[in-house]
């Protein structure tokens, strides 16, 4: 159930890198688009160690994260636009907001990204998420990139 848990809280290391909810989105169209890769590699990396979904209560099923990541722009967005008010603020997001010198970015995003390591499994935008937040994450001059700029990163 925490393995399940830790593929909807890789959406918190993104969400927090672009300052998400209290920064306003330049490019509405990518966030939906990486946010749903990023889950769909998550769901991929725990189903090659042999993780079958559970459902936990208010996380959708991996089976819908999949599909987001590989349905037409024009399906998903309005379920997208739907859901991006109720997203709250990240505990990673609310770490780096009280400058804590911890946060949860290894212990969740890095974990995954070992399993992804040890199963030779290419993540590209689980890897490049999570190098911007390693990079930028300073506690105390942290300051949030643009979606657009991610995105950048992601396909360079």
């Amino acid at each position: 159930t925490a393995l399940c848990k830790m593929v909807i809280n890789l959406a918190g290391s993104l969400t927090a890198l672009v300052g998400f909810p209290d920064v306003p989105l330049d490019d509405r169209g990518a966030l939906p688009r990486l946010l749903s890769t990023l889950l769909a590699e998550g769901v991929a990396v725990l189903r090659a160690e042999g993780v079958h979904d559970v459902r936990v209560r208010g996380t959708p099923p991996w089976r819908l994260l999949e599909a987001s990541a590989v349905l037409p722009r024009f399906l998903t967005r309005p379920v997208f636009e739907k859901n991006l008010g109720k997203m709250q603020k990240s505990s990673l997001a609310q770490d780096l907001e009280r400058g804590a010198s911890e946060t949860e970015l290894d212990a969740i995003h890095g974990a995954l990204l070992g399993l992804a390591d040890r199963n030779h499994m290419a993540v590209p935008v689980m890897r490049t998420v999570y190098a911007l937040c390693k990079a930028r994450m300073i506690p105390g001059e942290f300051v949030p990139m643009r979606v657009s700029e991610v995105d950048r990163a992601i396909a360079s």
